[in-house]
């Protein structure tokens, strides 16, 4: 299990744009271009989602998340993840068979790179527009003086990239997707 620090800021086209160069001037290298899809299994229909399956890169990437959403708007998510190669829609088809539903679907497009310790994903979010992510990960025995140091570095590279006048948006993107199909 591992402990995943994060906050997301959501973006304009110009914003996106921006930091996007700023990114790309700083970083070495091409960043690794990412396509994400997101299906959330419940015990029912308007059930929480108890955890996701996503496909990414011909992988299917299990998650179940014990969520801890902060009033400063950062995630502190404690996570099981488990990878299995291709196989995607049987994964989905097993889940499905076992009784769970698929109850919301979320495809995020963009670029990862990678900047003191944490990761930096810049992308597009089907329905929701663009976001940025910074997440550091730490082992899941991590005290709360390495939470609060992980917190201050992706502060740190907030300011670094010009987005500390931008609020962080404290709510999961789930929690917005729901919001449009009310």
């Amino acid at each position: 299990m591992a402990k995943e620090i994060e906050c997301k800021i959501r973006l304009d086209h110009e914003q996106f744009q921006t930091v996007k160069s700023v990114l790309e001037r700083r970083c070495s290298g091409e960043p690794e271009k990412i396509h994400k899809k997101d299906v959330y299994f419940s015990s029912s229909f308007k059930g929480e989602a108890l955890f996701r399956v996503r496909e990414e890169g011909g992988r299917s990437i299990l998650t179940r998340k014990s969520k801890e959403q902060r009033s400063d708007g950062f995630e502190v998510n404690d996570e099981i993840e488990i990878t299995v190669e291709g196989q995607h829609s049987s994964i989905l088809s097993f889940f499905t068979s076992l009784g769970y539903v698929a109850t919301i679907t979320k495809e995020k497009k963009g670029w990862r790179w990678s900047l003191s310790g944490i990761t930096v994903e810049l992308m597009n979010v089907t329905h929701l527009g663009y976001f940025i992510e910074l997440e550091r990960i730490a082992d899941d025995s991590s005290s709360a003086d390495t939470v609060n140091e992980a917190i201050t570095s992706i502060e740190r590279l907030k300011v670094d990239l010009g987005l500390s006048g931008l609020d962080v948006e404290p709510r999961y993107y789930i929690e917005m997707l729901e919001e449009l199909e009310r």
